[in-house]
């Protein structure tokens, strides 16, 4: 990967950390709706609710098993881009975490480290060379 290709990736992680969240959440409430709807057709079934309610059972499943499996592809994506920060080492790896992890800028990492925004940048760039060389080792 290049230093670029590296960048986007962490820059992503932010978002894409969120969006997780963000789809856990909606998930939860996907499971609960399924439940509670089947809860409520399985106490009023009847005969001609039958085939409605294997058809509405069956809706649910599919949409909570392609959810799972989006929910599935971004967390590994998330778990690669946390592992690449394990490659630099300190303190490059902090301020790394700081700006994509935890979304902090250059400015606030230097006054949370105690170090010139300059210093910060350059912890940055290095801890960014050192994740691209151990990748394309």
């Amino acid at each position: 990967m290049t230093k670029e290709e590296i960048k986007a990736m962490l820059e992503r992680y932010k978002f894409e950390n969120q969006f997780y969240k963000e789809k856990v959440k909606e998930f939860e409430n996907l499971q609960d709706n399924a439940n509670k709807t089947i809860q409520i057709l399985k106490e009023i079934k009847q005969e001609q609710t039958n085939i409605k309610l294997d058809n509405i059972i069956s809706s649910y499943a599919r949409d909570i098993v392609e959810a799972q499996d989006k929910l599935s592809t971004l967390k590994d994506r998330l778990k690669k881009t946390e592992k690449l920060l394990e490659w630099a080492t300190q303190p490059n790896m902090i301020v790394l975490y700081y700006k994509y992890i935890n979304g902090l800028s250059i400015e606030q990492i230097a006054d949370v480290m105690n170090y010139s925004t300059q210093r910060i940048y350059q912890f940055h760039d290095n801890g960014i060379n050192e994740i691209v060389e151990k990748e394309d080792a």
